[in-house]
């Protein structure tokens, strides 16, 4: 996630030199750093492409039969970056390569087409939040919970502005918008500079953020360089108006952004108090905007009322780094969640790896031992540093192998055991078909305990 925002950034830049200097070349380069930034996320690097499209067709109207070399080769550089992994993966053949998980047909152009592509923006059933038939209502309401905490189900106009998106996003996009309406005031100096990119960039993320199926608070790294450019624009061109005019202008900004972040947290009661203080300096800086809006230092005074406001979202930056609370197999992408009225159960590490392991010492088999998800599989991996086999996919709920495929693997004894939690199995979370392998092959192991919730079954050849 850090990784896009820097590309993008510096991405960014090299495509602005490219356009505003005599240095055309250094589109390639600018074509190389978003190939790179294709492999790393797929298409939530590439929201930034029509207004690449639209900026360049701008500025270069007139030089485009001039330059057509050096955008055929940004072309080419971009679609061989671009595809270099899944034409890697695509010519492996599927049993000597990782197993593609989220992909019905196990195949790399699905998993960026499909899952990472279409099913992120077009309305439709995100499979691991959708009701279990026959579940009771606790489970398929917490379903509901945390499809909603993962941004599914919530698509609207208003989406970054409320809930827990709110606080965390809510003032910069406003302060952005603000920029893209003061700075396109003047529409010939808009179009004729780097603004124009900026602006349509910023508009495609608020928009397809908004609208998606799936839009989970940390994809917002796919347009942040351009919020903080246009909230940066937007106090540089309040700044530039002179007189009562331009003093007005800036309170009207300020004290409507700082209104709206009150009424932002006042979900969240631990944010409340910093907000408040953060509210004050504001009105403080304003006030002696206004005050002093006649004077030499009225632009000065304008810039610190800017400076204030952004006090706002540094409150709440600094509780997420020193206040809340981290822990679970995923990091909720909005931790805004745990400074809500209902906060959700603070949870630490979902699977005892040490203790398993501990339980299935290494005997040179191909797997420590198989695990009731990817999820909690790639957690045992992370902290374990085993082999470990995931015989459920919850994106899919279904099983991670064919039956077949797994009652060979247990056959041959290359999987000791399998950990199975007891609510998933309760609750219908786990598919018949793997179950039926597992109670076929294997037997329950009461006297092994890993943790509570789990059973352990153990498996021999």
């Amino acid at each position: 996630d850090a990784l896009v925002a820097a590309l993008l950034a510096g991405a960014a830049w090299l495509l602005i030199v490219a356009v505003e200097s005599p240095r055309p070349r250094l589109l390639l380069g600018w074509a190389l750093v978003m190939g790179v930034l294709f492999n790393v996320k797929f298409f939530e690097g590439f929201l930034v492409m029509p207004a690449v499209v639209l900026y360049v067709a701008l500025r270069w109207r007139r030089d485009a039969i001039e330059r057509w070399r050096t955008l055929a080769g940004a072309v080419g550089v971009l679609v061989l970056v671009s595809v270099a992994w899944v034409a890697a993966v695509e010519v492996t053949p599927a049993a000597h390569r990782p197993r593609i998980m989220n992909d019905r047909s196990n195949s790399a152009i699905g998993l960026v087409l499909r899952y990472n592509g279409l099913e992120r923006v077009l309305p439709g059933e995100v499979t691991i939040f959708a009701p279990i038939p026959g579940a009771s209502a606790d489970t398929n309401a917490q379903l509901h919970a945390s499809a909603l905490a993962f941004g599914v189900g919530d698509a609207r106009p208003g989406r970054l502005l409320t809930g827990s998106n709110g606080p965390l996003l809510g003032a910069t996009v406003l302060l952005a918008l603000a920029g893209i309406a003061l700075t396109a005031s003047d529409p010939r100096r808009f179009v004729r500079g780097p603004a124009v990119f900026w602006a349509a960039w910023g508009v495609t993320g608020v928009v397809l953020f908004s609208m998606s199926n799936r839009a989970a608070a940390q994809y917002t790294e796919a347009y942040a360089p351009a919020l903080a450019v246009l909230a940066g624009l937007g106090a540089a061109e309040a700044v530039r108006v002179r007189g009562g005019r331009g003093a007005l202008v800036t309170a009207a900004i300020v004290l409507g952004v700082a209104g709206y972040a009150r009424w932002a947290v006042r979900a969240h009661p631990p944010l409340t108090h910093g907000t408040t203080v953060a509210l004050v300096l504001v009105g403080l800086a304003v006030a002696l905007a206004l005050l002093a809006w006649s004077t030499r230092r009225a632009a000065a005074y304008r810039t610190l009322a800017f400076i204030a406001v952004l006090a706002v979202p540094v409150t709440v930056s600094l509780w997420i780094a020193n206040e809340a609370p981290s822990g679970g197999q995923i990091t909720r992408p909005n931790p805004l969640v745990y400074a809500s009225k209902r906060p959700p159960t603070i949870t630490s590490r979902t699977v005892p790896v040490e203790t398993i392991l501990a339980a299935f010492p290494d005997k040179g088999t191909k797997y420590r031992f198989g695990i009731d998800g990817v999820n909690n599989a790639g957690e045992a991996v992370a902290y374990g540093n085993a082999s470990v086999l995931p015989v459920w996919n919850e994106y899919q709920r279904v099983a991670m192998l064919p039956p077949e495929e797994l009652d060979a693997l247990l056959a041959e004894g290359q999987v000791p055991g399998i950990i199975l939690g007891q609510g998933r199995i309760q609750s219908g979370l786990i598919g018949r078909d793997v179950l039926d392998v597992v109670q076929r092959r294997c037997r329950l192991d009461p006297r092994t305990r890993v943790g509570p919730g789990w059973t352990v079954w153990r498996c021999t050849p």
